[in-house]
């Protein structure tokens, strides 16, 4: 390596005290920035988590209701079976979420079935769903499932809601 003349020296440790602050001062403004961003990221996704969730709580606690009336329509034991038809399809109508609403009995026979096509026919006994396993292990209390995922990777909600006939047994 030539020899530098002093000249040569003093502008190298120069640039070198000029820069080196520099550049320490920007990895440190990078680092608290990148911090900074992270932590302003973490906290919006959190509000988005929060309201995401309100409002499903409050679209599960609003088709609960709803299935609540309908149980208590059907619990009276007083309505034709053609009202109670038609209270169920009403809640099809207007673009709902709902997929499938059924009435099941205390040995988990089907009793109505109607779906997002009209009624059906088909019943089927519910005695191993996990719906019909909650509500009879809470003691006719509501139960709204975990988030799971169908066929085409569907999410869907189990809600199940007990229905109490006029002398309040459970049916």
């Amino acid at each position: 390596m030539p020899k530098l003349k002093l000249s040569t020296k003093i502008l190298l440790y120069l640039l070198l005290v000029s820069i080196l602050p520099l550049v320490i001062a920007s990895f440190l403004l990078v680092t608290s920035a990148h911090t900074q961003m992270l932590k302003a990221a973490s906290t919006k996704q959190e509000a988005v988590a929060d309201y995401l969730s309100n409002n499903v709580s409050s679209y599960l606690a609003n088709n609960a209701q709803t299935l609540t009336y309908v149980s208590e329509l059907y619990s009276t034991g007083k309505l034709s079976g053609n009202v109670v038809d038609y209270n169920m399809a009403a809640l099809f109508s207007g673009g709902s979420d709902l997929q499938r609403l059924a009435i099941v009995d205390v040995t988990g026979q089907e009793q109505k079935v109607f779906t997002s096509q009209g009624k059906s026919n088909v019943l089927n006994n519910d005695a191993d769903s996990d719906a019909f396993k909650a509500v009879s292990f809470l003691s006719g209390r509501a139960y709204i499932s975990p988030v799971s995922y169908a066929n085409k990777n569907d999410p869907e909600v189990t809600v199940a809601i007990p229905i109490l006939k006029s002398n309040f047994s459970q049916n």
